[in-house]
C-alpha cells in the first residue's frame, strides 16, 4: 500500500543521510510534541533543528482484517518501533473513511481499509513496513 496522510506540522531533530544530503534520502529523526520517531525519506531536503509541514505513508501492511480490528482492545493510540529501521506496530482509531484516516496518536494517516461509515471510530491495531515522510511543498498546500 502507497497512502498518503493529510499534513503535518513537525520538529525535524536529526537526518541520517545515506550517501550525502545531494541525493536526498535517508533515515529523518522528528517530534510532534513530545513525541520522538524515526521515518525513511527520499527526494525530501530536511534541516536539522527546523519545523516543517510534512506528510506520512507507509509501503505496506500484512495483517489480517480480523486482526487488525481485534488486537487493540487497550484502545490505545500510540506507535511502537519494531526493530531500529522506518517498521513499527501502531494502534489507533479510525477517523474518517472518505478519506479513510486513523489517529496513531499524534501521526494521522490514511489508512486505505474501507470506505464503510461503520468503522468510523473503531480502534485498529496495524504493523506497518517503511514509515515515510516527506516534505510538502506549496504546490500540495493550495
Amino acid at each position: 500500500m502507497d497512502s498518503v496522510s493529510p499534513i503535518t506540522k513537525v520538529q525535524i531533530d536529526k537526518v541520517d543521510w545515506f550517501l550525502g544530503k545531494e541525493l536526498k534520502e535517508g533515515t529523518v529523526f522528528f517530534s510532534i510534541g513530545d513525541k520522538k520517531f524515526r521515518a525513511f525519506s527520499f527526494l525530501s531536503d530536511f534541516d536539522e533543528n527546523s519545523s516543517c509541514d510534512v506528510e506520512f505513508s507507509f509501503l505496506d501492511f500484512d495483517a489480517r482484517w480480523e486482526d487488525i480490528f481485534s488486537k487493540n482492545t487497550k484502545k490505545k493510540k500510540e506507535m511502537i518501533p519494531i526493530g531500529d529501521n522506518w517498521d513499527y506496530e501502531c494502534f489507533g482509531q479510525i477517523i474518517s473513511v472518505n478519506p479513510n484516516l486513523a489517529d496513531f496518536g499524534g501521526v494521522v494517516m490514511e489508512v486505505g481499509m474501507s470506505l464503510n461509515e461503520k468503522i468510523i471510530g473503531e480502534y485498529i491495531w496495524l504493523p506497518i513496513q517503511r514509515f515515510q515522510i516527506s516534505k510538502v511543498t506549496n504546490d500540495r498546500r493550495d
